[in-house]
């Protein structure tokens, strides 16, 4: 028998392909699940694109875009905070101002 605390329990971690991007426009399919953390999810990305030197190392955090408006994502929030569905877009944004020179 289902209950309505196992329905819940079995979407709140349900895995998706999302697209991050980074500042710089490559981006890579992931899977996550709706349940992770911000964090989490930026870590791993992060770690994706400098290892393919497609991204410097520093502090990044996310933005769920959407019909051209990027959101930002606390750190500590969920995937499933925002509404984080199959096939959105999220994209990579530094936390420090650039500095040229």
């Amino acid at each position: 028998m289902n209950t309505l605390g196992g329905l819940e329990a079995a979407t709140q971690n349900k895995v998706i392909e999302v697209t991050i991007r980074t500042p710089a426009g490559h981006h890579h399919e992931f899977e996550v699940r709706t349940h992770e953390r911000v964090d989490k999810v930026v870590r791993e990305a992060v770690s994706y694109f400098v290892d393919r030197h497609e991204l410097d190392t520093g502090e990044y955090g996310l933005a769920l875009v959407r019909d051209g408006v990027a959101q930002p994502l606390e750190d500590a929030a969920r995937l499933e905070d925002y509404a984080v569905r199959q096939g959105d877009v999220l994209a990579l944004v530094t936390k420090q101002p650039q500095i040229d020179g």
